[in-house]
């Protein structure tokens, strides 16, 4: 690899000697004058600057040494990599360079940087294609606009981030770049970093309405144009191409080059035209068009677009006046140039107030400088043009937010330091609704502090406003002021009280969701507890039936019996409390039975005693009523919430004084509920034909202990269930026929494997390992002839593929701790009424 000839900004150093080792020429400036001569003496291929030493001073050597000469590499020597990288970026260096790094060797890192830079200006020369640098300010705007130019023939590269852009404008070449005038840097030192990097790259800057202060700062340092979002498609096609052309014209040192100037000359006068036709020619930078009158002039604008316009009137000065109008008016506004004959400071002051650039007197034209006074007034009417087009969005953007706080519905006021209302948006005005005027002028009526956000009540009455206020320090017209706004959170506090209302319907949901586990924990044990009193009944009637008591057995026996039949109520209620509770667990579902209201009150009432017991006596007034489609859980559920809110309204300590009283009742049309607590009632009223489609889920049939009876031959039956002491108890209870057990699904499959005399077969639908619905499915696939036997129990709680199998399935279900009214109602179902007697009268 060739030697490099290297200056180096600084002292001797260890990097200047890797560079002397390699064989590279290395000469030493210091951060002076005499460093512009020696960049200005075009004798390096690359020059190095420390980190340390980077200033204001030091940005200017690069953008100077980029406009100089183009070829010279430029690099930053620091210590590491990570603020070598950033000092690469921020100064718009090519490369950085660290001494005796291990990974990036100095002399090839100058090596490279010297290729690359000269084979971008070869690029950047030879370019015939448009490269665009797109930083993504938008996830929508900036790939349509990407899309967009890439369908007209441009180059585009995108980049996520300011960071991400500078690493792609240091390693390659672009002729615009378009970017977000805030980017996470200070303010527009994007726009100076890119610049360092090429001063002839053409920056576009896409601007929100909010953004405009900070465009203007990026335009002040040498952004080229700005697009005001909505960026639309025509919009970024005009500008990227007035940029690449820009660019055409841009030389190495970033200033524009010498352009030729469309310019319209209308002089009736055919030697004064010639005159100033050969004037301008002599500059050899003007493309001049001459017509006679103006309505030539209108022609010929209706086909091009011209720089400037020099108009010689010859008629009334109106007439000259309404040119200038016409002007005005054009989308491409040229700049107006007046040729005057004699002076007239009335038509010339007009002329300037209507946007004439200059006015020439013909007696001067020979002795001035007319190319520079065109020249001029070109540049004077663009910046115009700029301005005027600068001022427009800058009222746009405050007419925005003007129709942003009109159409608020917070409320915004600025109260100034004596504490009066300087200003206030109509949301203000309507929740303070001043019926003697506006709010201006008048004092806050709220201490103002600048802590957290507070509620105040505004208006009382039948139409209150309840609002939360914040207050925020500003300047307003040079003095101190508070901004206040008011959320107007009136039916917010309506929501919480109507939320503190309904608070106890949420814990009745939350407590319906494990009302089904709870009852499935309860019924199991319940089960073989009812079965063994009903098996001691069955005994104690056995054994006062036998003869030759002794001694006081006769009535121990008897009390023995009261108490298993006192026990065998307890759990009667005890199972009436599970059955209400799995109302509660049916309310999320969709279940449509024939309901008696009646049923829904008395579950409810139980349900609600507890918050009623303490409170008031609870009356229930119900009359037989007709039963309509409808879902228990959920009336059940009303009925228990104007119970529980009837309660919480009657304090507690005073139960005589007070009475709840539950009405039922019923005419043609509908049937009616009243909950009245202390003379005030609500009435609910329920159409008979509700439209309601039944499911196919029966509703469950109570349950009672009702006098033994014996089959006329003993059955054979299985018993599947994973509870013990269930299976214990229901032998006990069935004693009097032939009963097997099984503790699993996969035991009783081999059971029946062997053994399918059976006549019934009673399997707990709820089990680990194999439940009742897999077990049904083996069953069906080997011995479907069993099917027709099998009678499912639960305690209650189901799964989502049980509900559904129980929901589909026709086969018989009982509900747990299971009677012997509910064991010989299956048997009756199966056999008929002749297989059953009565035995004793137990």
């Amino acid at each position: 690899m060739a030697s490099q000839r290297v200056l180096v900004v600084g002292s001797p150093g260890a990097l200047s000697h890797e560079l002397l080792a390699y064989g590279d020429i290395v000469h030493y400036a210091p951060l002076s004058r005499r460093l512009w001569t020696a960049l200005a003496s075009n004798a390096w291929d690359a020059c190095i600057f420390e980190a340390d030493a980077f200033s204001s001073v030091d940005y200017e050597l690069v953008r100077h040494a980029r406009e100089t000469q183009p070829n010279l590499a430029l690099l930053v020597g620091c210590r590491g990599e990570r603020e070598g990288l950033e000092k690469a970026l921020e100064s718009g260096v090519d490369d950085w360079v660290a001494a005796r790094s291990a990974t990036r060797r100095a002399p090839q890192v100058v090596a490279q940087a010297v290729k690359l830079r000269r084979a971008r200006v070869r690029g950047r020369a030879a370019a015939h294609v448009c490269h665009v640098l797109v930083m993504d300010w938008d996830p929508l705007e900036a790939p349509a606009v990407c899309a967009t130019l890439e369908q007209h023939g441009f180059s585009v590269t995108r980049a996520a981030d300011a960071q991400t852009a500078l690493q792609k404008l240091r390693t390659d070449a672009f002729h615009v770049f378009i970017a977000p005038p805030s980017t996470g840097l200070d303010h527009a030192a994007t726009v100076k970093a890119a610049l360092r990097f090429d001063p002839r790259l053409r920056i576009v800057v896409a601007s929100d309405a909010v953004d405009l202060e900070r465009t203007a700062r990026a335009m002040g340092h040498g952004a080229h144009d700005y697009l005001l979002r909505p960026v639309g498609t025509e919009q970024a096609l005009g500008a990227v191409t007035g940029a690449w052309a820009a660019h055409a014209n841009t030389s190495a040192g970033g200033e524009l080059t010498a352009q030729r100037i469309e310019l319209l000359l209308i002089e009736p006068h055919e030697l004064q035209a010639r005159l100033v036709e050969e004037m301008l020619s002599q500059e050899g930078r003007f493309t001049i068009m001459t017509v006679r009158d103006l309505d030539q002039a209108r022609r010929v604008q209706r086909e091009r677009r011209f720089d400037a316009i020099i108009y010689h009137p010859d008629n009334t000065r109106s007439e000259a006046l309404r040119f200038l109008h016409e002007l005005r008016c054009v989308e491409h506004q040229p700049a107006a140039i007046l040729l005057s004959r004699r002076p007239d400071p009335s038509l010339h002051d007009q002329a300037l107030r209507i946007g004439a650039q200059d006015i020439i007197s013909l007696d001067r034209l020979g002795r001035e400088a007319l190319g520079a006074r065109v020249r001029n007034a070109v540049a004077r009417n663009q910046y115009r043009l700029a301005h005027e087009r600068f001022v427009r969005d800058l009222q746009t953007r405050e007419a925005s937010q003007q129709e942003v706080v009109r159409r608020s519905v917070d409320g915004m006021l600025i109260v100034d330091g004596r504490g009066c209302i300087v200003f206030a948006n109509p949301a203000a005005e309507r929740m303070f609704c001043h019926a003697s005027g506006p709010l201006l002028g008048r004092r806050f009526p709220y201490p103002l502090s600048n802590n957290r956000p507070h509620e105040v009540q505004i208006r009382d009455g039948e139409t209150p406003c309840v609002a939360d206020v914040t207050q925020v320090a500003i300047d307003w017209n040079g003095s101190p002021a508070h901004l206040v706004s008011l959320r107007d959170v009136t039916e917010r506090r309506q929501a919480q009280e109507l939320r503190d209302r309904l608070a106890h319907t949420e814990r009745l949901a939350a407590i319906g969701q494990l009302a089904a586990g709870v009852t499935h924990e309860i019924n199991n044990p319940a089960a073989y507890v009812v079965a063994n009193l009903i098996t001691m009944l069955d005994m104690v009637g056995d054994l006062e039936r036998e003869a030759f008591l002794q001694g006081g057995a006769e009535a121990k026996l008897r009390e023995l019996g009261e108490m298993v039949r006192e026990n065998l109520d307890g759990m009667s209620r005890i199972r009436s409390i599970t059955s209400d509770w799995r109302t509660f667990a049916r309310i999320g579902k969709n279940e449509v039975t024939l309901v008696n209201l009646n049923d829904c009150v008395v579950s409810a009432c139980r349900i609600a005693m507890n918050e009623i017991r303490h409170r008031a006596h609870l009356v229930q007034a119900l009359v037989d009523l007709p039963r309509i489609p409808g879902s228990h859980g959920k009336l059940a559920q009303v009925v228990t919430n104007l119970l529980v809110n009837a309660a919480q309204a009657i304090p507690e300590g005073n139960v005589g004084a007070h009475r709840i009283t539950v009405r039922t009742g019923a005419n043609d049309e509908e049937v009616w509920l009243e909950v009245e607590a202390t003379g005030r009632g609500i009435t609910v009223r329920l159409p008979r034909n509700t439209q309601l489609e039944l499911s196919t889920i029966p509703p469950p049939s109570p349950s009672q202990v009702v006098p033994r009876t014996r089959s006329t031959r003993p059955l054979r039956l299985l018993l599947i269930d994973d509870e013990p002491l269930v299976l214990r108890s229901l032998r006990r209870m069935l004693g009097e026929h032939q009963v097997d057990t099984a503790q699993s699904g996969s035991e009783a499959l081999a059971r029946l494997q062997h053994e399918r005399s059976y006549d019934l077969i009673f399997c707990d639908l709820m089990m680990p390992e194999m439940d009742g619905t897999i077990l049904y499915a083996e069953i069906e696939r080997r011995m479907p002839e069993l099917l027709e036997r099998i009678i499912f129990c639960s305690g209650g709680a189901f799964t989502t593929r049980t509900k559904q199998f129980v929901e589909q399935s026709t086969r018989p279900f009982l509900e747990k701790p299971m009677t012997r009214e509910s064991f010989e109602r299956v048997v009756a179902e199966r056999f008929g009424q002749r297989h059953l007697k009565v035995v004793g009268d137990s």
